[in-house]
């Protein structure tokens, strides 16, 4: 196992682990799987459960989240709060698993409220056309896929990727937590090469929202360490704050426009997105792309986006909670610290940063009437 402790000034102590494990893991079929779990690593048992626990034991912030590549838990409390770390090391070294067919019914809610949610519900459509249905979907999965899960798959999932080879752990403060969780023996398992060929052009669907859901997205081969110039890219998109003006200031068709970076360790997705006004989407998307690919970066773009990030990290030593979070993400996926990470980007060129529009594919207009 991984391990490492963060020495920080806090006397609250934070504790994050990581598996490499996530919806990309999902047998066919069973979309879902590797979400059901996280879910059910908080159970217990129906009346005792551990979420309940956790605050009784005086936990401030205790919680799970699963993503396309990975699942990671996390506590951040005072040391001597023993029982909360013993209740923590316990929760993810034997879990129970009895409770799932109730647990079922908690994750559909979760899926039909991405449903009933216009901005949730036209990403993952989005998502879903651009890299398919069986890379696109959430992680929580479909309806009918978690209702097919048993508990000897959930079992199975957690035997196979909740091991010591197959994680990091992360802890931070000004000393070290007294228990932390050790995990069964197992293997270091490599992560899944994705290939997608991508789906482009404007896609117009239809559905009674009071606003048009507009969405972008460009994908890219960058990947990791690679795709640092496109994280770059994004913060001077933003930066220079186009999209807002354009769209919102000047027409006063949004009340927000956005963009953002997702980078994963197989590719990365630029998205733009925003709520139109009726009647303006299409036109809305056609400025929205005008400006991402008519965008030109110069010297003073990229020194600004440094500082803006560098900045960020300094708030991010401020908070050991995010600081653990952050570093376990980047050994677990990519293998380097977020030290290396920034100074990946404090390396960067204007010529580095300008050559990202020639990485990505022609780009997936969705727009939701």
């Amino acid at each position: 196992m991984q391990r490492y402790h963060l020495i920080t000034h806090s006397e609250l102590l934070a504790e994050c682990i990581l598996f490499r494990v996530g919806k990309e893991n999902d047998p066919k079929g069973k979309e879902g799987l590797s979400h059901f779990l996280e879910h059910m690593m908080f159970r217990r048992d129906d009346k005792n459960g551990t979420m309940k626990r956790m605050r009784e034991y005086g936990a401030i912030y205790f919680n799970g989240s699963t993503s396309n590549w990975r699942t990671r838990y996390w506590i951040y409390t005072h040391p001597s709060e023993k029982k909360a770390w013993v209740e923590f090391k316990r929760m993810i070294e034997k879990p129970v698993f009895d409770d799932y067919e109730k647990e079922k019914g908690t994750i559909i809610e979760e899926i039909r409220r991405t449903k009933n949610n216009p901005n949730a519900y036209a990403i993952q459509k989005a998502m879903e056309l651009l890299l398919g249905k069986r890379h696109g979907v959430r992680a929580a999965g479909t309806e009918d896929a978690v209702r097919k899960i048993s508990k000897t798959d959930i079992e199975k999932h957690y035997s196979k990727y909740y091991t010591k080879g197959n994680c990091v752990l992360v802890t931070g403060g000004r000393v070290t937590p007294p228990e932390v969780p050790e995990p069964a023996e197992g293997r270091k398992i490599p992560l899944k090469r994705v290939r997608i060929k991508p789906k482009t052009g404007r896609i117009i669907l239809e559905k009674r929202y009071n606003q048009e859901r507009v969405v972008l997205l460009w994908l890219s081969p960058l990947k990791g360490q690679e795709a640092d110039p496109l994280s770059l890219f994004s913060r001077i998109l933003s930066m220079k704050n186009k999209l807002l003006n354009e769209i919102r200031s000047k027409r006063g068709w949004a009340y927000a426009v956005s963009a953002r970076v997702g980078i994963n360790p197989n590719y990365s997705v630029l998205q733009v997105n925003g709520g139109i006004k009726k009647g303006k989407g299409e036109k809305a998307a056609s400025i929205a792309r005008k400006i991402v690919e008519n965008t030109r970066i110069t010297e003073t773009d990229v020194k600004k986006a440094k500082k803006i990030v560098y900045y960020h990290w300094l708030d991010t030593l401020e908070n050991t909670m995010h600081l653990t979070k952050r570093y376990g993400q980047e050994m677990l996926l990519y293998n380097r610290t977020p030290e290396e990470r920034i100074e990946s980007l404090m390396l960067l060129t204007k010529q580095d940063v300008a050559e990202v529009m020639d990485s990505f594919t022609e780009p997936l207009e969705l727009v939701v009437k």
